[in-house]
């Protein structure tokens, strides 16, 4: 819907200067052919001198550029566009004039006069219309900056860490060890034999500790001879 909005708004302003174009060259062709009449003659200021030919298409130009401008004004949506259209266009075609040599010097200075008043109106209007519309360009800019930093915000946010392991009455639970296939040391023929000897010496210990207290069960009695020769047998089969 507001691509279509603006299509139309841009549409009226094209109109809009069209028809200002139209306007303007009929009003200069106008205010150089001065009064003139059909019939060269005028009943209260007796003959007067007769329209130049194509004086019909410059009142058409006229016409269909007035009507051209309120059209655009309206698809434009703005009533400043009406005095920056027909204003702007009534002035700049008379000042005109004041460049056109085959003007005479009445008709130059009419033109000067009358086309600047109307060509003030018309740049007031234009200038208001220009700075409302740079004001609505950025006002539109920072949002749509600021929508294209909140989406890259939120596509660029790291996951969420993971939640501590849920604990049941104060314990923490266990946490799942690492995979061997993706951490922990890598396994070599020299840690292997480094191990197996660490868990020998180990285990002798534990063996030479509960062969010392079968002992002193032995001699305190709490063990007969067959009880301490089996356990003692055990041990010594498990070194």
């Amino acid at each position: 819907m507001g691509a279509e909005l603006s299509s139309v708004r841009i549409a009226g302003v094209a109109l809009l200067l069209f028809s200002a174009i139209l306007l303007g060259v009929g009003i200069h062709h106008l205010v150089a052919t001065g009064t003139c009449s059909s019939t060269g003659y005028s009943a209260n200021y007796g003959p007067v001198p007769h329209c130049p030919s194509g004086t019909g298409w410059w009142f058409a130009f006229v016409f269909v550029g007035i009507i051209g401008c309120l059209a655009g004004a309206a698809m434009g949506g703005s009533g400043g566009l009406i005095f920056a259209g027909i204003f702007g266009a009534i002035g700049f075609g008379a000042l005109s004039l004041a460049l056109d040599s085959k003007a005479s010097g009445g008709t130059q200075v009419f033109g000067a006069a009358f086309g600047g008043v109307f060509a003030v109106v018309g740049v007031i209007a234009w200038g208001v219309i220009l700075v409302s519309a740079f004001r609505s360009l950025g006002s539109v800019l920072p949002q749509e900056v600021r929508r294209g930093k909140t989406k890259t915000t939120s596509r660029g946010q790291p996951a969420a860490s993971a939640s501590p392991p849920s604990t049941s009455m104060g314990v923490p639970s266990p946490t799942p060890s690492p995979s061997p296939a993706t951490s922990g040391p890598v396994l070599t023929p020299l840690n292997l034999m480094g191990g197996l000897q660490a868990a020998r010496t180990t285990a002798s210990g534990n063996a030479l500790d509960q062969l010392s207290k079968l002992g002193d069960l032995h001699q305190r009695g709490d063990l007969t001879d067959e009880e301490f020769a089996n356990a003692k047998s055990k041990l010594l089969g498990e070194l």
